[in-house]
């Protein structure tokens, strides 16, 4: 009785005898395993489908012997998107390299856990105790189960939007240092890592998000501030000009000064707001999406910040 598929049946006969030892003396995998697992008294085995037919020979070995077998059961097969086989050759990766590439462990547990099995309601976050407590045999799928990145990637965000900002930092850390960036400054990387934590859905996001605050090398081009048509070079050098000015007069770094005087100089220059802060931003970041401005600005502090302004207006100068 296989606990998943109900009764299954296999003329032996038309079996006949079936080798339990190579000639090598060594002893062939339906025998060794009925061994190991009658020695450790195992008494439930959960495997793949893939290996039903394996099962009649183990339970005649199991009857030669004269052990009593444990309860089989035997689970849907794992299976890409597009439903062809998860292979090592089609890319498939050792569980623990998830780890490497950015995933909690709790996220990917629980994200393993629904692939062929079904709590029975929407309830889609469950912690480890949670899994115990709902997990039953007589929910486990029949069907094939797909392994969809993306809603591992779902799974990941969730996960790293429940840790406390304290907690996330430790996580972020190694992939920071990983890149090269010096993240010893355990109050700066957490006040960073509170700039995204909305927007991370893997740890190794993080350098790419954080990197331009913890390093003075952030490569800046004329280049870099190609985008819309109607802001031409001249008026991007103009309105940092005007954005260098107007930062210098801020005598309190902190978030409210700084917006109010980047939304005064745009209504001064008749600027969209957001036009005006895109320049400002690829001045301090090299990129075009990045965390939130004025945080950013705070942390890195006025003379980090007014210095690759000027770094900026070097590049459009020339």
């Amino acid at each position: 009785m296989d606990l998943l598929r109900g009764e299954q049946h296999k003329d032996m006969a038309e079996r006949g005898d079936f080798v339990i030892v190579k000639s090598d003396g060594s002893p062939v995998y339906n025998f060794a395993t009925v061994v190991d697992e009658h020695l450790m008294e195992i008494t439930h085995v959960f495997r793949a489908v893939e290996h039903l037919t394996n099962t009649f020979d183990q339970l005649s070995v199991y009857k030669a012997m004269g052990w009593k077998p444990p309860q089989f059961g035997h689970l849907t097969l794992m299976l890409n998107p597009d439903r062809t086989k998860i292979s090592k050759r089609a890319g498939a990766v050792y569980i623990g390299e998830f780890r490497e590439m950015g995933y909690l462990p709790e996220a990917l547990i629980n994200f393993l856990a629904l692939l062929g099995w079904n709590p029975g309601t929407d309830q889609e976050i469950f912690d480890m105790d949670g899994l115990v407590q709902a997990f039953s045999v007589e929910t486990l799928s029949k069907s094939d189960a797909i392994f969809d990145i993306k809603k591992l990637d779902w799974f990941n965000g969730v996960y790293i939007r429940s840790l406390s900002v304290p907690e996330l930092a430790l996580r972020v850390k190694p992939f920071m240092e990983r890149a090269g960036f010096d993240v010893s400054d355990k109050a700066r990387l957490e006040a960073a890592v509170a700039l995204v934590t909305d927007r991370l859905n893997k740890l190794t996001e993080a350098p790419d998000m954080l990197g331009f605050l913890f390093t003075k090398d952030v490569a800046i081009s004329a280049e870099s501030f190609a985008g819309k048509a109607k802001i031409g070079p001249e008026q991007i050098l103009d309105a940092l000009n005007q954005a260098d000015g107007v930062l210098r007069q801020v005598d309190t770094w902190e978030h409210g000064p700084i917006e109010a005087s980047l939304r005064a100089l745009a209504e001064a220059m008749g600027w969209k707001i957001g036009d005006l802060l895109m320049q400002v931003r690829i001045a301090i970041t090299g990129r075009r999406v990045t965390p939130p401005l004025f945080e950013s600005l705070v942390l890195l502090g006025k003379d980090e910040s007014l210095r690759r302004i000027g770094l900026a207006i070097a590049a459009l100068e020339h």
